[in-house]
């Protein structure tokens, strides 16, 4: 099945360009009001082809929860033909889906008068790109950890478990603080992953 998910904020133009130029069999709105009275108009619509609508909630503004809702999303429907319109929304929104595209290979399009196919490299997702080594480092952290517990737990050497801190630390994975001893603490991208592997 050819299914269409977008962001949505309050312009419907965007949408109806999307619609026209991109298509699909089932449409999947990303929007952090699904109350609104847009959504009974594009469900009345597409209720002439027969196509479903799903609605899904997010805040619009908080990134780290559209990233994984959005990821939610497409893992759900990863055995269909999926197609991504990041053009709704406010850009919090946008930006997330975007990197959630570019992060699982889904053909992007951006909409205003006219669609874009948006530049997306497939067959390289970010949790491919963590190590083993840091894999192990990720399993282990937990809230706010003392760095020297980690070392012992994953097995890894002093040199080289500093390395890789040092490293994450850089990919925005983790931050460090040094306090006396040494904590780390995964981010928000760093709990993502920390999910995923």
């Amino acid at each position: 099945m050819k299914i269409l998910i977008t962001t949505f904020g309050r312009d419907e133009a965007k949408l109806n360009v999307a619609r026209r130029d991109i298509g699909y069999e089932k449409l999947i709105i990303i929007t952090d009001d699904p109350e609104i009275d847009a959504f009974k108009k594009i469900r009345e619509m597409e209720s002439i082809t027969g196509t479903e609508v799903e609605i899904i909630k997010v805040d619009s503004y908080d990134f780290m929860g559209c990233f994984n809702k959005i990821g939610e999303t497409i893992e759900k429907y990863k055995n269909h033909d999926l197609r991504f319109n990041t053009s709704g929304g406010p850009k919090t929104l946008s930006a997330a889906a975007l990197l959630m595209c570019f992060n699982k290979g889904i053909p992007a399009y951006h909409s205003e008068e006219k669609t874009y196919k948006l530049p997306v490299i497939k067959g390289m997702s970010f949790e491919e790109k963590i190590n083993r080594d840091e894999r192990k480092i990720l399993r282990n952290i937990k809230k706010d950890c003392d760095a020297e517990k980690i070392k012992k737990k994953t097995g890894l050497s002093g040199r080289k478990f500093d390395i890789l801190l040092m490293e994450m630390s850089r990919k925005g994975i983790a931050k460090m603080d040094y306090n006396g001893k040494t904590r780390i603490a995964l981010t928000p991208i760093g709990e993502y992953f920390r999910k995923k592997i």
